[in-house]
């Protein structure tokens, strides 16, 4: 796992996204194409250092920021957010 200052949150294409790759290792995942320009390993998992702050910025509540990010689940998402940020 490592951290990027990210410039936003926000894609027009994807939501928000948090973090960009995974550690599932699935040879059919769609997200292992080269058109998403990751620039490291798919299981070196790259988290945006800068999230919450980001989020404050975009004033939105738990479960918008949750739907956003791709988890429906909004405790889930509280717990992941917790656990990585620390808050």
């Amino acid at each position: 796992m490592h951290f990027v200052t990210a410039k936003g949150l926000l894609s027009a294409q994807n939501g928000m996204n948090l973090y960009r790759g995974c550690r599932h290792g699935c040879i059919y995942c769609d997200s292992r194409s080269a058109c998403y320009r990751m620039e490291h390993p798919f299981e070196d998992i790259e988290v945006k250092q800068n999230a919450l702050t980001l989020l404050v910025h975009q004033n939105l509540g738990v479960a918008a920021a949750s739907r956003q990010s791709g988890f429906e689940d909004v405790a889930y998402f509280t717990r992941v957010f917790r656990a990585t940020y620390g808050i």
